[in-house]
């Protein structure tokens, strides 16, 4: 049997191990397909069939063979190293964080929004860094090269980082 199972390149395979562990066990020749994409990459290897199933933030259209379930919710936050002064607190002020940089992925479902919400708190992302590979986006995050705005749980599997709440974010 094999799986063809389409991420978006903001969902961490590590929320997955413990299912896909299990399905390993109950199906023990299963061979998994994995793929990774922005969110338009995944809706179409999902309406070209080349995907089984797939893991993303709202895709942008839907269709009539497309069946759709919220999993979970995952707020966004300020993830930062925990040496860094920011990540000493619970909650930042947005005025905290305005000369700081900000690395972002763009291929985020929810990039745009965020950017416009930034930029409702003044909190300018355009002199920041523009990140395609949330992997890559981590690891600098890990050597302290400013702070993201990711999903909360982002922060999760990595002991040198922490996840702040913005106000108003």
């Amino acid at each position: 049997a094999t799986l063809s199972l389409a991420l978006s390149q903001t969902v961490d395979v590590g929320l997955l191990v413990a299912p896909l562990v299990e399905l390993q066990r109950a199906f023990p020749g299963l061979q998994l397909t994995l793929c990774r994409g922005n969110a338009e990459a995944v809706a179409e290897r999902l309406k070209k069939g080349e995907a089984d199933l797939a893991i993303a933030g709202p895709l942008q259209q839907g269709w009539d063979r497309l069946d759709a379930w919220a999993l979970f919710q995952d707020p966004i936050a300020m993830v930062v190293h925990h040496k860094n002064a920011l990540g000493t607190r619970n909650t930042v002020e947005a005025g905290a964080i305005k000369d700081v940089p900000v690395l972002l992925n763009p291929d985020c479902e929810y990039a745009e929004q965020t950017t416009q919400r930034l930029g409702q708190l003044n909190i300018e992302t355009g002199r920041g860094h523009q990140i395609r590979s949330q992997h890559d986006l981590v690891t600098l995050l890990e050597a302290d090269l400013g702070i993201g705005i990711l999903p909360e749980s982002a922060a999760a599997p990595h002991e040198t980082l922490r996840a702040v709440r913005i106000a108003g974010l």
